[in-house]
């Protein structure tokens, strides 16, 4: 099975002040690494239950909120850095 998350800081637990929203914010690192680990515990729950292909879209602002962490999640993480999607496969 396939998998598509798309992952906007907005709504992320503990992200609740415009600080955490802007590249320039006092928080944004903060946002960044939530948003991370949300988006990684997700993955990694659809891959157990069955998902063998997770593609995963950064759709806040300028689309560089997701950190690096993700591409460890499976074997083969592949970054499409034109269209900011990160595809992991299991395969």
């Amino acid at each position: 099975m396939k998998a598509f998350i798309s992952v906007d800081l907005e709504g992320m637990p503990y992200v609740v002040i415009p600080g955490h929203l802007s590249l320039k914010g006092s928080l944004y690192d903060e946002a960044r690494k939530i948003s991370t680990k949300v988006t990684v515990i997700v993955a990694e729950e659809l891959n157990k239950n069955g998902f063998d292909d997770v593609v995963i879209a950064d759709s806040h602002g300028p689309m560089v909120n997701l950190l690096k962490a993700l591409r460890k999640l499976f074997n083969k993480g592949i970054i499409d850095s034109e269209n900011r999607r990160y595809k992991l496969s299991n395969r």
